[in-house]
């Protein structure tokens, strides 16, 4: 979020000091979008990290849940350490 802010700011910025000094002014927007490009990438490369992450403990689950009281119980558990109810 901070990256965002400060490449608009960047852009703002750019485009102000275009009217006194048009080399700068440019150099300040395409820094901007610089910015802004990388902070969208990483962002995107973030939330597709814990798409995958979320998956593989799905994938992966090692704890179950007992049906009756609906405690966290092992995967290999036969009965339910909280309420003591078979596990099939």
């Amino acid at each position: 979020m901070l990256f965002m802010f400060v490449a608009i700011l960047f852009v703002i910025v750019g485009f102000i000091t275009l009217f006194a000094n048009a080399a700068a002014g440019f150099s300040l927007i395409i820094l901007g979008l610089v910015v802004g490009g990388i902070n969208r990438f990483v962002f995107q490369m973030r939330t597709k990290q814990l798409e995958i992450d979320a998956h593989e403990a799905i994938v992966n689950q090692t704890v179950n849940f007992c049906p009756r009281c609906g405690a966290q119980i092992p995967r290999n558990a036969r009965f339910c350490a909280n309420c003591g109810s078979p596990i099939n």
